[in-house]
């Protein structure tokens, strides 16, 4: 019966474009969509090149937490490599906490930060810590969103990742910086960093890219951007290595270009690359450099660099559970102050009592 019920699931999705359609404007890009047409793909011609390529990534995961604080542990890794050969890599690890706090009359969220190793951070760790964001929680609404601390928490980790990538490109001119994810940031505070990182990436005559392992870009026809180039697409690259462009006709004020590409003949993938504007100069040469460490069988068309940052910055649940625990055995030796702590986990933590008894 229930095979019978999954192919009916299965049966009633249709993905297959009616038309061709515009892509849908990612969130926070002003401008104006190109539309979808053959003419705008183009093979990619690749050659050895020999620049060095940082990749950078991060993982966090909550330790514990409650409606009113969260403690976040947060990893970031980058690796370099050489003529497609690792050649350096480095890690930092801290802990992020996020505390409610009131201040004058408003909802703040305070957040600290507590190193733990660095590698690329350094002093810049510092410029993280003791920051105070406000809520969107008025006091005449009395509305909150229980899940804002965490989330704030967790917002530390695209900082960190920037303030690495920063880093990097300040000591290593001429290299590839690839992120992964867009360009774009997820609020005012993270688009301006992702700013700054560009114009130091352009004075530094570094190279920066950010490729999305996955793109939630549909079309105005109901369909994933991806499904409906591969349905566009000319007969002659269907086996081949291209790139699209352009997608959007952006703002000015735009500090990078967006393009799709297919960095392996027998990839099904489709990732989405944002190219600074200093870098989209020489995109043919940060696009060879990408493909020549794009044919791992592990997941082929993906770059084997941000699949060893994700393996390497990757917070596991056996690494969450084991600092769990050692915060709840020094919370439980503690003094009054950790009574209220593990008083207000205790309203928090029902979920995971009845997911230990499974």
């Amino acid at each position: 019966m229930i095979i019978q019920t999954l192919k009916a699931v299965m049966n009633s999705i249709n993905l297959s474009p009616s038309s061709v359609g515009d892509v849908l404007l990612p969130a926070g890009i002003e401008g104006t969509p190109v539309p979808l047409v053959q003419n705008n793909f183009s093979p990619v011609k690749t050659t050895v090149v020999d620049v060095p390529v940082f990749f950078i990534d991060g993982g966090n995961q909550q330790i514990i937490g409650s409606s009113q604080f969260s403690i976040q542990f947060i990893r970031i890794y980058w690796t370099k490599y050489v003529t497609n050969r690792r050649v350096d890599c480095g890690t930092d690890e801290f802990f992020v906490v996020a505390q409610l706090t009131p201040e004058n009359g408003r909802l703040m969220c305070e957040l600290k930060t507590f190193g733990l190793k660095r590698s690329m951070l350094d002093d810049a760790l510092t410029s993280m810590n003791c920051t105070r964001v406000e809520l969107s929680a008025a006091q005449d609404s009395k509305s909150f969103d229980e899940t804002r601390v965490a989330s704030i928490a967790v917002k530390m980790r695209k900082r960190a990742e920037l303030l690495v990538a920063q880093n990097i490109a300040q000591k290593n001119s001429g290299a590839l910086i690839v992120l992964d994810g867009a360009l774009g940031g997820t609020d005012a505070e993270e688009k301006v960093m992702m700013k700054a990182l560009c114009g130091a990436a352009s004075l530094a005559n570094v190279l920066l890219v950010g490729l999305s392992k996955s793109s939630q870009l549909v079309t105005s026809s109901g369909c994933a951007l991806s499904v409906t180039l591969q349905a566009l697409i000319s007969p002659s690259l269907v086996h081949g290595r291209w790139m699209y462009h352009p997608l959007v006709s952006c703002s000015p004020a735009l500090h990078f270009e967006i393009a799709m590409v297919k960095l392996h003949p027998r990839s099904r993938r489709v990732f989405r690359v944002d190219f600074s504007l200093h870098s989209w100069q020489q995109k043919d040469k940060i696009l060879s450099a990408l493909i020549q460490n794009s044919s791992d069988a592990t997941l082929i068309g993906y770059p084997y660099g941000l699949i060893e940052a994700d393996r390497f910055a990757r917070v596991s649940n056996e690494e969450a559970k084991y600092l769990q625990l050692l915060m709840h055995d020094l919370l439980a030796k503690g003094g009054v102050e950790s009574q209220q702590l593990l008083e207000s986990l205790a309203v928090s933590d029902v979920h995971g009592i009845l997911d230990s008894m499974r």
